[in-house]
């Protein structure tokens, strides 16, 4: 009984209970961040090749007479998006 009460006194022991506790919970939240993340970076992603898409039929229906920097940057590689996969 006397191990029980002390046990149930010392900080130390419920510091360690709330950390195992709490970590389950974070483990969680965090994986939760990095898929939202992850989801974010491909909604950018497509974005981007949505307005190179638009910049490239501006650039075809002026004759090629301007090309913007999104055009070319699609014609050279991959968007700074896709390099954060």
């Amino acid at each position: 009984m006397q191990g029980i009460v002390k046990q149930a006194t010392d900080s130390r022991y419920w510091d360690l209970w709330s950390r195992q506790k709490l970590a389950s919970e974070l483990e969680l939240k965090r994986r939760n961040i990095l898929k939202i993340n992850q989801d974010l970076t491909n909604q950018l992603i497509e974005l981007e090749r949505h307005f190179n898409a638009i910049e490239l039929n501006k650039f075809g229906e002026n004759g090629g007479n301007h090309v913007g920097r999104r055009a070319l940057q699609s014609r050279s590689g991959p968007s700074r998006y896709e390099k954060l996969k």
